[in-house]
């Protein structure tokens, strides 16, 4: 398909809208760089409250549909994330599915991948809470963080942040992170 549209002179996208984002590219730089340290986890949570009228008949909880349910509809953005950021295949992978609508199929899941590398990533995705789109990418000196990686909160611009944090002992804080926001406007 890509190589059709190339020839054709035709921009190949598919349905995956964060990826083309202008923040998409911002994000995978800095987890490439090394700013993050050694990267080793990625967390993501993608969640919407279908409520009772979509559990009953929505196409996403029908086996005749949408048999992979909240796993085919929310979390393939998040393991398109973790492979986009981390630049890797997982070697291997396991999923739990907490929850199922009627008819069998997901409504809330969590699974977690596993690189040969070393990195692992955990996503939960379902049905069944208010609207949650979070993306973390952790290393040994900061993480990123997205709070509305899928569905950006303005049209206008969009923002992560990376931080970093060192664990003391003893109660309390005894010191803040640094952080940034990275923030991103569309068409530059």
């Amino acid at each position: 398909m890509v190589s059709a549209c190339a020839a054709n002179k035709v921009q190949f996208m598919d349905g995956v809208m964060w990826m083309h984002h202008v923040r998409a590219p911002k994000m995978r730089e800095v987890v490439q760089s090394g700013e993050l340290g050694k990267v080793t986890r990625v967390a993501s949570s993608f969640h919407f409250c279908g409520g009772e009228e979509f559990d009953e008949d929505n196409i996403r909880v029908r086996k005749d549909c949408d048999p992979l349910g909240c796993i085919g509809d929310l979390g393939w953005y998040q393991i398109r994330a973790i492979i986009y950021l981390l630049q890797e295949l997982p070697s291997s992978a396991s999923a739990y599915v907490h929850k199922r609508s009627r008819e069998g199929v997901p409504t809330s899941c969590s699974a977690t991948l596993f690189f040969d590398s070393g990195k692992f990533a955990t996503f939960d995705c379902g049905f069944d809470t208010n609207l949650r789109q979070e993306l973390a990418v952790s290393g040994s000196a900061g993480t990123l963080a997205c709070s509305d990686f899928v569905l950006c909160k303005s049209v206008d611009g969009s923002e992560f942040s990376v931080g970093s944090m060192v664990f003391q002992e003893g109660y309390g804080p005894k010191g803040h992170g640094l952080e940034s926001t990275v923030e991103v406007r569309q068409g530059g």
